[in-house]
């Protein structure tokens, strides 16, 4: 099994166990399109579109040529078929396939960079990292085929660190780090983490206590992923801020110990995903934890980690509030 959540090391075992036989059928998202090569002959589409983040829709071209390239690979296999588990996906799939591939749109994005943010918090007068972000976003040309890229990421996190009493530079390197914050455990991971740059404190990485051998529950595996989310988030701020992230050792330790859980559980679980405030059913494809409306709902609760560990709770809201308070 290959979805986008995997840690990378967990698609690498994947791949391994099918490349070598082991497994005879490989299920996968589009995210067996990113860089793997592996001995398929066959590959056959379940479904015609994808949740792009925003909505769903039918793959592109671009995406559908991709995907398919993944069978016959050159030296893995003198031949490669594709097909679909019925007849409108082939339809669909048929016709994207033959479908000419459109030349690379012009312009290319750029991404707001820390001297950017640095010059036009000296133009606006305002270290708010939120202003200057949304100012890149609105005014921002550059010569030549190039436009201020998308930032919505970015500003959803500079909305977090502006709370916080940090110096620019410290804010702009927080907004660009691979923060998952539509999981309320990583926001409230998030959080903690800052509240210890800005108090210039050690930060303590907690690794999940005992697991068993492999989740039971799609609630079990959504909480595995986000711990190695929570990892990826540590070991990258470690080269940030190298003086107060010294635990590195035993993060990448954890990782191994999750990423083992998660390879057992792919080989025994059965599940179906659900959203983990309200126990909707999801796209087993959709990429987030939680639906869309308990997003557009802006729900904020307390968030159990799965594994006994209750030092990470999801309390932004209130964090929030607490912040507001302190600096009025």
């Amino acid at each position: 099994v290959v979805y986008g959540n995997l840690s990378p090391e967990v698609r690498r075992e994947e791949a391994r166990r099918f490349r070598e036989g082991k497994s005879d059928i490989l299920v996968a998202t589009d995210a067996i399109a990113m860089g793997l090569n592996l001995p398929i002959k066959t590959l056959l589409f379940s479904k015609d579109n994808k949740f792009d983040g925003l909505k769903r829709r039918e793959l592109l071209p671009t995406e559908v040529a991709q995907i398919s390239g993944r069978a016959g690979r050159y030296g893995l296999q003198e031949v490669g078929y594709i097909g679909a588990m019925d007849n409108k996906t082939l339809e669909t799939i048929t016709s994207k396939f033959h479908q000419p591939l459109p030349d690379i749109n012009l312009p290319f994005s750029v991404m707001a960079s820390l001297d950017h943010v640095m010059l036009i918090g000296e133009i606006l007068e305002t270290e708010n990292l939120s202003t200057i972000l949304n100012f890149f976003a609105e005014n921002m040309e550059f010569q030549g085929p190039f436009v201020a890229a998308n930032i919505d990421s970015m500003l959803e996190i500079a909305a977090i660190v502006d709370e916080y009493r940090l110096d620019l530079k410290t804010r702009f390197h927080l907004a660009c780090a691979p923060a998952s914050i539509s999981s309320p455990y990583i926001e409230s991971v998030f959080h903690r983490y800052i509240k210890e740059i800005e108090a210039n404190k050690p930060v303590i990485y907690i690794p999940p206590r005992d697991l068993p051998k492999y989740a039971q529950t799609n609630e079990m595996m959504l909480n595995a992923e986000d711990r190695v989310r929570e990892i990826s988030l540590y070991l990258w701020l470690s080269f940030k801020f190298e003086h107060l992230f010294q635990e590195t050792d035993k993060a990448i330790k954890a990782r191994v110990r999750l990423n083992n859980y998660i390879e057992a559980s792919l080989k025994q679980g059965n599940f179906v995903k659900q959203c983990t405030r309200c126990g909707v059913s999801l796209d087993f494809t959709y990429k987030f934890s939680i639906c869309d409306n308990c997003f557009a709902k802006g729900k904020r609760g307390s968030h159990s980690n799965g594994y006994g560990n209750k030092n990470e709770k999801s309390s932004s809201s209130r964090g929030r509030r607490k912040r507001r308070r302190r600096s009025s």
